[in-house]
């Protein structure tokens, strides 16, 4: 079964509005409130990763190096601040 419908997609800009807006505060609450708003600066910075502010109709896999580079290295973030949450 396929079918020819598009799924809508928010507009670009409104996705790197919001990616950086979550990325930046949830970097705020972890630095900041140490150790007391470790979990709430994670949930920031992991939601981030929902609003991908690259193209996204390209496959990861497509996507230029540095691309890949920056969203490896957020995804890596979230993982060292959770294991910091859960060792403290």
């Amino acid at each position: 079964m396929t079918t020819n419908e598009h799924t809508p997609v928010a507009r670009p800009y409104l996705l790197r509005v919001a990616y950086t807006l979550f990325t930046i505060g949830g970097l705020i609450l972890s630095l900041r409130g140490w150790p007391q708003h470790l979990g709430d600066g994670l949930a920031m910075f992991g939601i981030a990763l929902a609003f991908d502010p690259f193209d996204t109709a390209q496959p990861f896999g497509q996507r230029p190096r540095w691309q890949r580079a920056w969203l490896l290295v957020h995804v890596a973030g979230v993982l060292v601040m959770l294991v910091a949450a859960f060792l403290r």
